[in-house]
């Protein structure tokens, strides 16, 4: 029986995979599992609503700030050394959430898992993009995001548990427990890939001359700024309209998270049969029709299959993004992946500051249902905009057409 060619890999590869995957998994289950507990301490220490948005935009601004710093030190001196410190600043801002008795600290500890996570994710896909060939990335890639899915999907009620359990500081030592297994993988099962050229100066800015990964960057931001508009707008809506509970709502968001998690991998195959540019594009076409739906159903029911339907297009199309991206720096003849990721990491977080408060605005004058049509109409467009000038800008010989 043959082996199926994306599990073909040789011992550095599999390695590599499966740091990365506990390490993004790791990264996001924290992230997640903060969000139940956070706001309530926070309020115990004085804190007002608008000081606790601060203090959750912290870790968006310092991925935004930290991400291209990590891109170019990866590109550098190889991908090990900022994991490692992400690491170590994921494992002091759990401790400091565990025993920060000020509100201050609160935020220096978001924000340091804001510059974690910047590390984590720019070094560490960058390391997937260096370890397998262009036919096996997204595969991969794919395989490792689909941790963050699952520790979204699963941190929540974990968190909120062990604090009914044991109060506020066991969901952050049970955390910092998890650190600890995910830093035995960093440092004692990674190794940097063969030696590398070293990035070329100015590297991010060229890379917006590029009109794959400029468009591609644009989407990113884009569907971050949707997703993370619908984190305020959409609870709110469905306790009104429905009467339903927080739990329920809780239910609602792991539906979408699962869905992401089942339908990753399906983007591979799709990519492979169809090419990546049609599935990015037919994923924003489904999407935009996916978005309105949301508030549409009158029943728990029919609001969990649109949300379930919502997670597989976002998914699919979110997992073939990168390889769009990778693929263009492997055009350039360069390596600078954790400079791409970066970039990605950028677009992505400026999406997750901007969305809730665009989202806000929107779903006040407009309400929800009218807010949506306006974000799938905006989708739309830019489909009809990526599929213009998303082309390679000097196509190498052997690259295939996408």
């Amino acid at each position: 029986m043959d082996i199926p060619k994306e599990l073909k890999m040789d011992g550095n590869a599999k390695m590599a995979l499966l740091v990365v995957a506990i390490a993004i998994f790791t990264d996001m289950a924290i992230y997640s599992m903060i969000v139940p507990i956070l706001p309530q301490y926070a309020t115990g220490l004085g804190a007002s609503q608008q000081m606790i948005g601060i203090m959750f935009a912290s870790y968006a601004l310092m991925l935004l700030v930290a991400s291209p710093v990590f891109g170019v030190i990866s590109d550098r001196v190889g991908r090990k050394a900022p994991m490692v410190v992400g690491l170590v600043g994921l494992f002091l801002s759990t401790l400091m959430f565990a025993y920060a008795n000020d509100f201050t600290l609160l935020i220096v500890a978001r924000a340091l898992q804001g510059i974690s996570a910047a590390a984590t994710y720019t070094a560490g896909l960058a390391l997937l993009a260096d370890f397998f060939p262009p036919d096996r990335r997204q595969w991969a890639t794919g395989i490792a995001i689909t941790g963050s899915f699952v520790g979204t999907l699963v941190a929540p009620g974990i968190g909120g548990y062990l604090f009914e359990l044991g109060g506020y500081h066991l969901p952050f030592l049970a955390a910092a427990g998890l650190v600890a297994i995910d830093g035995i993988a960093r440092i004692f099962l990674l190794k940097d890939p063969p030696a590398r050229v070293a990035a070329e100066k100015g590297i991010i800015r060229s890379m917006l001359k590029d009109p794959v990964i400029l468009t591609v960057g644009g989407l990113i931001l884009i569907t971050s700024g949707v997703i993370a508009m619908l984190e305020p707008t959409l609870p709110l809506f469905l306790q009104m309209q429905m009467g339903t509970s927080p739990g329920a709502i809780g239910i609602l968001f792991g539906i979408l998270a699962l869905a992401s998690v089942i339908f990753a991998p399906v983007a591979y195959k799709l990519s492979d049969a169809f090419g990546r540019k049609r599935v990015i594009l037919a994923g924003m076409v489904l999407t935009a029709i996916a978005l309105p739906t949301l508030a549409l159903p009158s029943s728990f029911i029919l609001e969990a299959v649109a949300m379930a339907v919502l997670g597989a297009v976002l998914s699919v199309m979110l997992s073939s993004a990168p390889q769009e991206m990778t693929d263009a720096v492997d055009r350039r003849g360069s390596n600078a992946y954790g400079s791409v990721y970066a970039y990605y990491n950028i677009a992505m977080s400026f999406g997750m500051m901007v969305g809730p408060v665009v989202g806000g605005v929107l779903a006040g004058y407009l309400g929800l249902a009218l807010a949506l049509v306006v974000c799938a109409a905006g989708l739309v467009a830019y489909a009809l905009l990526y599929a213009v000038i998303s082309r390679p800008a000097a196509p190498a010989a052997s690259a295939v057409s996408n």
